[in-house]
């Protein structure tokens, strides 16, 4: 009460008991209104006759309090805005005079305003919204039999490891070695087996000999070329000089004879058939240096397999695991290509699960809940797919089939148990009214929500739902007592906090508090009841309903206060 006196600076001292007084006075008056009771009894009826509606249709417990939930915040928050504007109506002149006789004042007045219409909102909601909530768990646990589920019994349903990873041989051999046998866990890069590698390493150098032969080739093939072309400047040079010398003796008709003419024109056509040789030789140690390059492409391949086989030689796990299946025995001989072992992830495990009912199949989806239960321990999982086609069961009886992928938990020794598993089905497909699409346009239903709107509710996230809700009637209350001290008429607060409430989402978006505006809140309120919700982020939101709520009660006391100062 200091601190409450020193922030609104009052001259005088509230009264716990006059506050007390003021606020049973005014709870009376609430109890006697119809106005509350008429609230009260309307939802309450109207949440019932709700519940009844989907309980009879199996919704799970998730679904109800959503419904339930949206409804209060979308259609009775106005009724608690009406409620608490209406605090001040008729008792201006008891007031005024309860002030001038100083039996009161107007900081207590106002202060049992708020305590007395806080704690009638919280009864006249929390009565409706807390016997539902346990209602719907409580309906939630009998109607989450096998007609929600579908389901399937511990000898008809075994734990198979999930992605097991077969491993093959990569090279021939004689098996030197297992490092491992069945039932063995092993690291990631573990050797496994080892295989004889005298044979691979022989291999490997012949390999390597022709490889360097043929690079060699490839070198010899080169300097051929270099002297073709070498060949073929000698050729033009030589040419160039016999033409020299014949041009010079045509030239001189005296001192040379025609025989000497004639051997010359011999010799220039002798340097011009070298010339075409020697060009000819050219692409022909061109080609030669194309095959040995081939020839050298084809011994390095061979080079990179038989270092690849060598590397096979040592067969190691890719995955942490442990090993399921053992195809091969020590000092047995492999070929290439041999099935050798296979690695099953540690705590990654799958179930084939048999649907006889062909409607159930239908609703089946990727990502659906399941629970699986071996012996007595529970785990959660997901269907990963639906079988396209029939199988036959264990009794070769043909049948649809879910596969759900659990992980264990650290649990082992769980392949080859039976294990009960139940696939809590998605709701039946439902004729859908304008209504419907309005209620789920605004409370985001539909949107990748399968998960979380076929969840189990707990008591706790249940709470945290219900205080969610209070407390945005806990800010309606306090908002609307402000409007009234504010504005000095109750028919003006009441408007104004109405079409407040239906902008503030974009006044929280704008304030940077988008978890409070209430279309958020009904969009994630199926990730609250299932959970999926940080635990911090909703304590975090539910402090900020609040602690919003008490400033504005805050500012309405000092408002109302000084408006107009005791005489």
């Amino acid at each position: 009460m200091a601190m409450l006196q020193k922030i609104i600076g009052l001259r005088g001292s509230i009264s716990f008991r006059a506050l007390r007084t003021i606020a049973a006075a005014d709870l009376r008056s609430i109890v006697r209104s119809k106005l509350c009771w008429g609230f009260f009894i309307v939802s309450a009826l109207l949440t019932t006759l709700t519940l009844k509606g989907m309980q009879t249709g199996e919704e799970p417990a998730i679904r109800m309090l959503e419904a339930v939930y949206g409804t209060y915040i979308i259609i009775w928050m106005h009724a608690v805005i009406f409620i608490a504007g209406s605090a001040l109506m008729r008792e201006s002149d008891c007031l005024m005079e309860g002030i001038l006789s100083r039996g009161i004042t107007r900081g207590e007045y106002i202060a049992g305003k708020l305590v007395a219409r806080s704690i009638a909102i919280l009864f006249v909601v929390g009565g409706v919204l807390l016997p539902a909530g346990f209602w719907a768990i409580r309906q939630d646990a009998l109607t989450r039999t096998d007609t929600g589920f579908v389901a399937s019994n511990e000898w008809n349903t075994k734990v198979e490891a999930h992605d097991p990873q077969q491993l093959y041989s990569g090279a021939e051999g004689n098996i030197i070695e297992m490092k491992v046998k069945n039932g063995d866990q092993v690291d990631a890069g573990q050797v496994l087996i080892l295989l004889d590698d005298r044979r691979l390493f022989d291999d490997l150098e012949w390999k390597r000999r022709d490889q360097e032969n043929a690079r060699q080739e490839v070198e010899n093939a080169e300097r051929r070329v270099e002297d073709a072309e070498r060949a073929v400047v000698a050729a033009e040079e030589t040419l160039t000089q016999s033409r020299r010398e014949f041009e010079a003796a045509r030239a001189n008709t005296v001192g040379v004879s025609e025989n000497d003419r004639a051997k010359l024109e011999d010799a220039v056509n002798g340097r011009e058939r070298d010339l075409e040789t020697a060009r000819n030789r050219v692409p022909l140690e061109t080609a030669s240096v194309d095959r040995a390059q081939r020839a050298h492409d084809v011994a390095s391949d061979q080079v990179r397999q038989a270092r690849e086989r060598l590397t096979h030689a040592v067969v190691v796990s890719p995955i942490s695991g442990h090993l399921i299946e053992t195809k091969v025995q020590s000092g047995q001989w492999v070929a290439q290509g041999t099935h050798l072992l296979t690695v099953a992830p540690l705590s990654e495990f799958e179930l084939h699960v048999p649907v006889y009912d062909f409607e159930d199949f239908q609703r089946l989806k990727e990502g659906l809940t399941a629970y699986v239960t071996v012996e007595d321990t529970e785990f959660i999982g997901k269907v990963e797919r639906v079988g396209a086609t029939t199988e036959p069961d264990k009794w070769q009886r043909p049948t649809n089939f879910a596969v759900v992928r659990f992980s264990s938990n650290g649990a082992r020794g769980l392949l080859g148990l039976g294990a009960e598993v139940k696939i809590a089905l998605p709701p039946p497909e439902e004729d859908r009214t304008m209504a419907d699409e309005i209620f789920d346009t605004l409370t985001g239903r539909g949107k990748d929500d399968l998960d979380t709107r076929t969840a189990s509710v707990t008591y706790f996230w249940m709470l945290v739902g219900f205080a969610k809700v209070i407390g945005c009637a806990m800010l309606l209350v306090t908002l609307s007592l402000f409007a009234t001290a504010l504005f000095r008429s109750a028919l003006f607060s009441i408007l104004g906090v109405v079409g407040l409430w239906h902008v503030s989402n974009l006044l929280f978006d704008f304030a940077g508090l988008p978890e409070l505006s209430y279309i958020e809140i009904m969009g994630t309120m199926d990730k609250v009841l299932a959970g999926a919700s940080g635990a911090g982020d909703e304590i975090a939101a539910l402090c900020w309903l609040y602690g919003i709520s008490a400033v504005l009660g805050v500012l309405t006391v000092y408002v109302f206060t000084k408006r107009d100062p005791v005489k």
